[in-house]
């Protein structure tokens, strides 16, 4: 048994060395970028400032100097190649994208356009009040107590404008994706396939050896993991998947070790 006094000497030592890990870890980030950023203009950032992280676990950094970029650096490899893939679709098809300067060899680091301070979230606001739903959703979007919104102390009933069916495709900026219904998170759970480029996306319904919580209203297990097994396993070993939330994953890992789907 160790004594309080023990417990408390090493909170202190977390509590004063976890701040200065964190800086050496953010100074080896920036050299990282200031290499990326001599590579592409020839003379080094005059300034490097980081910016608010975003949804994901990549962080962004504004370097200024003859020219002002956006260096970005992401630990999952997957993200970074399929984010790469689909901005350099997207500016073939003459999208507003940010282009892509230059890329690390080990694809964690890269210099993008700096496209001002305007962030996504407002820039597809109006987009926002715009949604597209499975026809599975109607009855949760309908009723406060199915969608949860009640207990929160706000009762919300919506609409969709549009309502997809299973085997849907749809077509944005020349990308086709095929809508999967895919229910047990709940019953009009969907994930989104782009064949073209390999990619599946999966929302709730399976994650990194994990698969979506059950329990939610019109929520099943045995739902979820037949959706998962004759929807998504039987895509190509080297699709990737991103879920909801947390890391990227892939068809051929969910396969071998996802111990729901044993």
């Amino acid at each position: 048994m160790y004594s309080d006094e023990y417990y408390l000497n090493q909170l202190s030592y977390f509590l004063v060395f976890i701040p200065i890990f964190a800086r050496k870890y953010t100074i080896m980030i920036t050299e990282e970028l200031q290499k990326l950023y001599l590579a592409y203009t020839g003379v080094p950032a005059e300034n490097i400032t980081e910016l608010p992280s975003s949804g994901s676990n990549r962080r962004y950094f504004r370097l200024a100097g003859v020219q002002t970029l956006i260096g970005v650096y992401g630990t999952c490899i997957d993200e970074n190649e399929a984010f790469l893939y689909m901005a350099a679709h997207f500016r073939r098809c003459g999208l507003p994208i940010p282009e892509i300067h230059i890329v690390s060899e080990d694809k964690t680091y890269y210099l993008q356009e700096d496209l001002g301070d305007t962030l996504l979230f407002h820039a597809i606001e109006k987009g926002r009040a715009t949604s597209v739903f499975s026809e599975d959703e109607k009855e949760l979007l309908h009723s406060p107590q199915m969608n949860l919104s009640q207990g929160y102390g706000r009762s919300t009933v919506l609409d969709a404008d549009v309502y997809h069916k299973d085997g849907a495709h749809l077509s944005l900026a020349g990308l086709d994706i095929e809508v999967f219904h895919t229910p047990g998170h709940t019953a009009g759970g969907s994930c989104y396939y782009i064949a073209e480029a390999g990619i599946l996306f999966s929302g709730d319904t399976l994650f990194a050896a994990s698969v979506g919580r059950t329990d939610f209203p019109t929520g099943s297990m045995s739902a979820i993991v037949r959706s998962i097994k004759g929807k998504i396993l039987v895509l190509p070993d080297d699709t990737k998947v991103f879920p909801g939330h947390g890391e990227s994953t892939s068809v051929a890992y969910e396969k071998k070790y996802n111990p729901f789907l044993q």
